[in-house]
């Protein structure tokens, strides 16, 4: 269940990316605008598995896959 929550709560930021994609704003604009939006959601992942009980140096273990969940979604995003 907290995996759930936790992939609900970061996945936040992805659905601001997702509206912008329907509201057609330029793409030159949105590139960094998605890219804030993917770290946002990374640094969300980090806060919530450090206090979970991931020990602490394998945080960066636990963040990859998050990391490339969040990305493979904010490249469809950004080409949607």
């Amino acid at each position: 269940m907290q995996s759930i929550c936790v992939i609900g709560y970061t996945l936040f930021p992805l659905d601001i990316a997702a509206l912008l994609s329907a509201v057609r704003l330029h793409w030159i604009a949105r590139i960094p605008i998605y890219f804030t939006l993917v770290l946002w959601s990374l640094a969300a992942g980090v806060s919530i598995l450090s206090g979970s009980g991931v020990v602490k140096n394998r945080v960066g273990l636990a963040v990859y896959p998050l990391f490339i969940f969040y990305l493979g979604l904010g490249c469809l995003c950004f080409l949607s």
